[in-house]
């Protein structure tokens, strides 16, 4: 009867450890995993803890269903979440999590997330800002399929791969200098893309149905290889990181002021501050102010970017 009773127990606390479940804090919805103990992934209601995801196909694309406008506004994820006397490290945001959201305007990802799963921002058509803070392993497809309003992406901290497509106004697109396998489908409009790394030798890149007019910058001064590697892009498209001035509305620098040598962020945004050689002069908490060394710099910020000078 001990033995039994022994067991019993045992049984009942192996049942306890792999539990898995979702459950929402702060207005945002996370899903625990037995493969990932004290992590949780950004999920929404309906979706199984397990697999991280429970979806409807639509036309081949996850779709939660009766769930699409889980998330509305500015939604802030943070990086450590506390529930049943639990603290979890917030890791990850699951297929579909943001799908179909179609009131919200802007995502900010702490630094803790490191993976971005397909379609998490699908069809979010009024989507307007995402900051990704950390370095995320990887942009899958149809990640911001249908995001129309999106104008400005800084994706510079993909660090594996990028498959972009599906954003018919994006027009300015910082990508990764890491990462070794790009796919970008244009959208038949001018687009500026940005690499603010010499380009790496061994990459697979393709770029596709661009739009006339549409340039890539770099700090690379070796205009061969940047045209070798940016298949789609001819030798007169590539343009040194000093000639980029930003594709967006002259309204989104009320992001940040200069006065003099100081750099403030007077918005919501945090600011990032490269170099014209690529290194990353500054980072501006929101509030914030910088002085800054006489020089020429580009400032990006929550989906808001363009050149400064600094005298």
């Amino acid at each position: 009867m001990k033995r039994q009773l022994f067991t019993l127990l045992m049984l009942v606390s192996a049942i306890a450890m792999f539990a898995e479940y979702t459950f929402e804090a702060g207005g945002i919805y996370y899903s625990t995993s037995r493969y990932t103990p004290g992590e949780v992934t950004v999920s929404r209601p309906g979706m199984s803890p397990l697999f991280n995801y429970e979806v409807s196909m639509i036309d081949g694309i996850p779709w939660a269903d009766g769930f699409e406008n889980t998330y509305e506004g500015d939604v802030v994820i943070p990086s450590e979440v506390r529930y049943d006397g639990t603290s979890y490290a917030v890791t990850r945001v699951a297929v579909a999590a943001f799908s179909n959201c179609h009131n919200l305007t802007s995502v900010k990802l702490p630094s803790s997330v490191r993976e971005i799963s397909r379609a998490a921002f699908y069809g979010c058509e009024n989507l307007k800002s995402l900051e990704i803070s950390g370095k995320v392993k990887a942009i899958e497809y149809d990640t911001f399929n249908g995001c129309s309003s999106l104008e400005s992406l800084d994706l510079s901290n993909v660090q594996e791969s990028l498959d972009l497509c599906g954003c018919e106004n994006l027009c300015d697109v910082i990508l990764p200098y890491n990462a070794s396998n790009y796919f970008i489908e244009g959208n038949g409009k001018a687009q500026k893309f940005r690499i603010y790394n010499p380009v790496p030798p061994y990459i697979s890149v393709l770029f596709r149905d661009l739009g006339s007019g549409s340039e890539l910058y770099t700090v690379d001064s070796n205009y061969d290889m940047a045209a070798d590697w940016a298949a789609g892009f001819g030798y007169d498209k590539i343009r040194p990181m000093e000639e980029y001035t930003s594709a967006k509305a002259p309204e989104t620098t009320v992001e940040w002021s200069i006065k003099g040598q100081t750099l403030s962020a007077p918005g919501k945004h945090s600011l990032r501050v490269y170099k014209t050689d690529g290194s990353l002069a500054a980072e501006i908490a929101p509030g914030a102010s910088r002085n800054l060394d006489a020089g020429i710099y580009v400032v990006s910020c929550g989906g808001a970017s363009g050149k400064i000078i600094i005298e």
